[in-house]
Formats: C-alpha cells, structure tokens, sequence
C-alpha cells in the first residue's frame, strides 16, 4: 500500500499531481527464493536475494567436491534470512543482559531446523561469521564427537572460502590477519593441552585464552592441510580412529607416531606461510533455476516468530505472532500458531489446526506440520492417534513429491510409528538406515534405529549399533542412553523368548508394555549435532524391572581384570589405582582422574570418585592397555560391579 501525506504545506500544491502517482513503500518488501539446499527469505533486492543463494549453494558445493557430498548433506532444512540493515536485525539478535549482542550474522542449528541470520550490510565479515557456524554443521555430519582443536580449526579454516570466476574456482585456507597477530603475541600452547581442551576446560571459556585456543586450532589444521610435508592421510586416520571411540591422545599417537608436529607447529607460525589452497572445478558449481517470489508480509513475519521460537524466546515469537492473527492464516502462519500452543500446552487447540493442514502447501510448511504433529505427541506424553501418524505421513509425503528428501521427517515419522498401537511398519528400517547414512553424526538416529531393529525382533544388529556408543569417547549422557537402552534390548529380547516358549507350550502370554528407557540424549545440547526434542519412549515392549548390567565392550588393545579396589593414590606424576586381584596385588596408572570411564552397576555408590582409600573395598572391573613400557599399565575404565 502506498504511504501519501494527508496534510501537505499550501507551496507543495503544485506537485500534488507528481506525488500522488510516486508512492513510498511503508515497508520493505519480502521474497523468498527456494535453492536446492536452502531457503532464502529476506527484504533486499531479488538480485542480493539471488547472490545470497549462490554464495550458500557454492560453499556447500565446494565442501561437497573438497570432501565428499554425503558429508554436506543435512538432515533439517536450513533457512537463511537476509535483513537489508543492522537496525532490522536487531530485533532478532541474541540478547545479553538485556542488550542485543552486536553481530553480523548468526548461526541456530535445531533438530528440525537450522537458522542463519545475516546482515547484508556488513558485507562479506557477516557470510563468514556464519560460514564458521554452517562448517560446524557439516562437520557434525562427519563425527558427533570430533576433538574441540579440528572442529573449531576446520570451522575457522572454512570460514575463508570464498567463490571466483564464475563460479568455477574457490579459494579456502586464506590467512586470518587477527589469528596471524595474536599468535605472534602470545605463547603457544603445549600440543597436549591444545589436543586435550574440551567445551569445559578453562581454555575454551575464558576470554584473551580463548583466543589463543581459536588461533592456534586453526593454525594446526591449516599446517596439517596445507603445509609441507602435507599430512592429510594422518590427520583423516587420526578422524577415523576418533570416530570408531578411540580416545584423542591414543588416536593422536597411532596415527603420527613419533612425528614432531609440536615443532613444525612453531615453525609454521614463525614462518608466516600460511598460502590459501585454490581449487578448480571443470564447470560453474552452485547452478540452479530459481527466482525470488513476493512474499505475503504474513508470511514472512511468521519465518520472523520460528526464528525466536528456535532461539528460545518463546514470549517474544508469541507476541508477535498475536499481533499477525488478524491478517489471515496461510499454511506457514497456521503450522507456526501450533507450533507455539504446543509450547503453550493448548494442545486440542494445536491439534484441531494440524489434522485439518491440506496438502495444498509448499513443501516446508508441510515438513514443518508433520514435526509439529510429532512434537505434540511428545509433549502429551501418550501414545499418538492413528489420525495423527496418518497426517503426518502425509505432510511428510507432500516435501518427499516435491523432490526433499529430508532425514529428519524420516526419524520423526519412524518415532511416531514406533509408539504407535501397531508399532513400525517393515519398510521403516531401511528408511532410517538411509537417514543414518546421509547423517551419520545425529547419534538419535541410531538409537532409534536400534529399537526399530530391536521392535523388530533383529536383536543382535541392534546391538551392534548400540555398543560402541559405550565408548568413553562419547559423552556421559550419550553412553548412559548406550547403556540403558542395552539393556532394554537385552531384557524385551529374553520377555519375547520367554513368551515364545510359553506360546510352544500352549500357555497364553502377553506382553508388558510401557516406557522401559530414559530421556535420549539430545544433540541440540551441542553445536552441533542437532536432534528431535522431546523424550523417546520405547517401543511397544518394555523391560521388566530387574536390568542386566550391560558391560563395556573391550577396545581394540584393551585388557580387562577382576579385582577389589582398595585406594586411588594421586601425585604431580599421575594416578594410581591399587588393586587386589587374586594373583596379587596389581597398580594401574594414568595421568588425571578425568581420562578414566568410571561407571557403576551399584544402586549405593553415589557422587563422584576421589582420592586416597575407599571406605570399604569395591569389586570392579579395571579395563587397561599397556603404556609406553612393557610393565606399564594404563587404566581405561573402572566399573563398579553389583554386589
């Protein structure tokens, strides 16, 4: 609508005829455009629009053709929003003690969604803020559990990608003058404390420290890349061994041996030879047929309240989305009011709106429906209704038409199937094992295909899934679910034999039913990897109620002994842990508390493990590997044995 004054000084009359035919936009018009990889919304020009789209689809091509293309591939649509000036993306900045924090772009990776807001007018510093953020997506593809020195420095060394003639080379690896300079300022850290920092570590979380941590993360990666001799086959073993639950520093060790990296480290640095790479690809990467499309203000103001909604700021996307009801509901506008009453517990309410979503919508208001109808379930807590699996397989169908093949509504749809009366159909394992394989990272994919499997009957492959996720490279909350949900296999597979011996004698049977497991641990809780919120009920059967401890699998190198622990001695030079075996008395060692996977089978141990003399000795399980010496010992994990 055009905006004209109504009260005009008597000596602008004679321009009254110009200016009633030169309206002025009141607002600043909203497009969308639909890439293969993105969806692109923002209120600057259809051609900033279109570069915006370019520059996205051709960083993740070239990580596509620099790595490989399963690994760029996403399980959750990614939608960037484009505001045309900072004072339009204020509103929606993360806020800190009350103010927004000043930033040029930013990054929120969800389990059904991603997010990425930039400020076009910050130019090119605002792309690689988030090009950082976006590599770490990518990167969670590879490994959920990557150390925290490779996944910052790959972020950091991606986030200098930049695109060049036409389309057909990028640039990766240019040198970052802000980490050149506070490298040279500072004193390096030793290789050790840089390969051992974790989110927890002071390092990471403080400051000037940090600092350091960022630069030289990123100046290891850029040597380990691009330096000479160019150590691409270790730094991918090392990748490898991490990613099968080998611990960093053994799978450092194996995979560069008595190569002195700490060395060439300084000499790199000193050096200053950091040289970007330049990679040239036979033809024009990111090419697609799509043009930006108007879009209702409705509409995009309705991207605007899931925006705050996924940051958390669900007061604010409530309020702004009231103030939306009285100009009409599309599908998008629709699907984002349920979303919010499901929040708001209003859930007949968001029910009613989503059983009654036709198939007439696009396809991301149809995938983002379904997710709610799961969601709704969830925040129930019941069982969902034949009605709502139904109208989620078909929301989900309606992105699958239209070309998205998207992970995430394959592991929604296979949740609700699984909790549903007649549990998952036969087709949905392989659909989930191709949801696994396009992202490999989201560990909530293969735990709820292990209990598809294990709902299934297919035991011993559900178990092959869930045991490594034991390993103490995974963190606490995930190998607690490993471990749980283990046992839960175990205990539903011996309740089916059972019965089915039962049934061969003529005895009637019936199974429990009920929720046997635990809250999984949900990827959101890091950068990444991002995953389904809410709890994950098992499957039609449950566990009785006395569980079988589920050991800890031995590694490969590892040994494993039987004895009573009586006393953990700790000193400047390590630990050590002394045992009474029945051979004798045994000492195992290692060098902090915090690299041994303790765990416990007892219900009465209770708090964390100290130092010096137990109260009474403990029965456990001393897993270890031998040390740089023949007769050393090094402890791996201590499991406290029931009783």
């Amino acid at each position: 609508m055009a905006c004209r004054s109504s009260v005009l000084p008597w000596f602008f009359a004679a321009l009254i005829a110009v200016l009633v035919n030169a309206p002025v936009d009141c607002a600043a018009e909203w497009r969308r455009l639909d890439s293969p990889n993105f969806i692109i919304v923002g209120d600057v020009a259809p051609g900033t629009l279109r570069d915006v789209a370019v520059s996205f689809e051709g960083f993740r091509e070239t990580l596509s053709r620099v790595l490989t293309s399963r690994v760029t591939s996403t399980a959750v649509p990614t939608v960037v929003l484009v505001f045309g000036s900072d004072k339009a993306f204020t509103p929606f900045k993360p806020r800190f003690n009350g103010k927004p924090v000043e930033l040029a772009g930013l990054f929120v990776g969800r389990g059904d969604v991603n997010y990425i807001a930039l400020n076009e007018a910050a130019g090119t510093e605002g792309r690689r803020v988030v090009f950082h953020e976006y590599a770490h997506l990518i990167i969670s593809n590879v490994a959920s559990n990557m150390p925290l020195w490779l996944n910052e420095g790959l972020a950091e060394y991606y986030r200098t990608y930049q695109l060049g003639a036409g389309g057909r080379e990028a640039v990766l690896g240019a040198a970052i003058p802000s980490h050149l300079l506070q490298l040279n300022e500072s004193t390096l850290l030793p290789l050790q404390q840089l390969l051992a920092i974790t989110h927890d570590s002071p390092m990471y979380n403080e400051g000037s420290r940090r600092s350091v941590f960022y630069a030289e993360s990123w100046a290891l990666t850029h040597m380990l890349q691009l330096g000479k001799p160019r150590r691409v086959p270790q730094l991918g073993q090392f990748l490898s061994l991490v990613t099968q639950g080998v611990s960093a520093p053994d799978a450092w060790s194996r995979a560069f041996g008595a190569d002195n990296v700490e060395r060439d480290l300084n000499s790199y640095i000193r050096g200053q030879v950091f040289s970007a790479y330049r990679y040239t690809f036979p033809d024009k990467i990111a090419k697609f047929e799509a043009n930006p499309a108007p879009l209702a203000r409705s509409e995009a103001e309705a991207f605007l309240v899931d925006f705050l909604e996924q940051q958390g700021r669900h007061d604010e996307a409530a309020e702004r989305l009231s103030k939306l009801t009285a100009e009409g509901a599309g599908g998008w506008l629709t699907t984002i009011s349920a979303e919010l009453e499901v929040a708001s517990k209003a859930y007949p309410a968001a029910e009613k709106r989503l059983l009654t979503l036709g198939t007439d919508v696009d396809w991301f208001t149809a995938y983002r429906a379904g997710v709610a109808l799961g969601e709704l379930v969830t925040a129930r807590g019941d069982k969902p209704e034949p009605s709502e699996i139904a109208a989620a397989r078909r929301l989900f169908g309606v992105a699958t038409a239209a070309g998205r093949q998207v992970p995430n509504a394959v592991a929604r749809l296979a949740t609700m199937e699984l909790d549903g009366a007649d549990g998952p159909p036969p087709s949905i394992a392989s659909a989930l094992n191709d949801a696994r394989a396009l992202a490999p990272g989201r560990l909530d994919y293969a735990f709820l295909y292990a209990r598809v499997l294990a709902a299934q009957s297919a035991f011993q492959p559900a178990r092959d899934i869930v045991s490594p996720l034991m390993s103490p490279a995974y963190p606490a909350d995930v190998r607690d679910y490993a471990r749980s949900l283990m046992s839960y296999i175990l205990s539903l597979q011996t309740s089916r034999t059972n019965a089915a011996s039962a049934n061969a004698l003529g005895a009637a049977s019936a199974s429990p039913t009920g929720s046997g497991l635990p809250s999984a641990p949900s990827a959101e809780a890091s950068a990444d990897p991002a995953a389904p919120r809410g709890r994950n009920s098992a499957a039609a059967d449950a566990p009785p109620s006395a569980v079988q401890p589920i050991y800890r699998e031995l590694q490969a190198g590892e040994q494993r002994l039987e004895g009573m622990l009586e006393r953990i001695d700790c000193g400047s030079s390590g630990v050590v842990f002394n045992v009474q075996t029945a051979s004798g008395r045994a000492l195992f060692t290692t060098a902090r508390l915090d690299t041994v996977d303790f765990i416990t089978y007892r219900t009465d141990m209770k708090g964390n493990v100290a130092c010096g003399a137990l109260s009474s000795a403990a029965k456990v399980y001393v897993t270890w590997r031998r040390g740089e010496h023949a007769e050393e010992h090094v402890v791996v994990a201590i499991e406290f044995l029931p009783r």
